[in-house]
């Protein structure tokens, strides 16, 4: 790989991490402050949506296009096959579970749609994004997942705890980035993360 390219990858990602975490808290305050909505869950929760939706989503994706000219396959967005219906069932079921367990429906219903949002979010830039980045500077797809982990770790979750983000996120963004890498899509990735994040809420 040219060196020139090189260079531009690292700016792209460093660029994207920035703007990314910037506009997501402006974004997510704007709303909260904004948003004529009495009921503060459903406040934050649209707030969060809006903030994640344009800070992980629109924005990243409407400057690297405007570089690299993306496909939507090449950020691992695909149809769907039997497969994602089955984690997707998978997902149903582990609700039920915790809707047994836990016996707060709404609660529930709140916590999923937020964590929902951030898990889409979250695996676009991360999955999607970084890792098509990373793959124009190395084809060794394990040090891709290494690198994209560390990038959801320590800069995405900048506001945990630095043990938490080495012990939890970063293996989480690891096995998330080798899932993504492998399948090529990121539905599987998002619905793994979706679970781990509930999992970890609620039990």
């Amino acid at each position: 790989m040219e060196k020139k390219n090189y260079i531009e990858s690292i700016f792209y990602i460093g660029l994207l991490m920035i703007i990314s975490n910037f506009l997501c808290f402006f974004i997510f305050l704007l709303g909260n402050f904004l948003l004529p909505l009495k009921n503060e869950e459903i406040k934050a929760t649209c707030s969060m949506w809006a903030a994640l939706s344009i800070a992980f989503g629109v924005i990243p994706y409407v400057i690297i296009n405007k570089r690299f000219h993306v496909k939507k396959e090449d950020l691992g967005i695909q149809r769907f096959r039997r497969t994602d219906y089955v984690l997707i069932t998978g997902v149903g079921i582990y609700i039920l579970v915790l809707l047994a367990y836990k016996k707060n429906v709404t609660e529930l219903f709140v916590i999923g749609i937020q964590q929902l949002g951030v898990c889409l979010a979250e695996e676009f830039l991360c999955r999607g994004i970084i890792c098509y980045l990373l793959g124009k500077m190395t084809k060794n797809k394990y040090l891709i997942a290494i690198v994209s982990g560390a990038i959801f770790a320590m800069i995405i979750h900048t506001g945990g705890q630095t043990l938490d983000n080495l012990l939890y996120r970063f293996p989480a963004g690891i096995l998330l980035g080798i899932v993504y890498l492998k399948s090529k899509r990121l539905y599987p990735s998002v619905i793994l993360h979706l679970i781990y994040n509930l999992y970890c809420i609620y039990l």
